[in-house]
């Protein structure tokens, strides 16, 4: 689960804030 918030940081740096909704919703529903 840690690794998820990585994940999520990593996206919203590259792509700002659109895939970080998307992977947040993976990783926290």
């Amino acid at each position: 689960m840690v690794p998820c918030v990585n994940i999520i940081y990593l996206e919203y740096e590259r792509l700002h804030n659109l895939e970080l909704v998307k992977h947040r919703s993976l990783c926290d529903p």
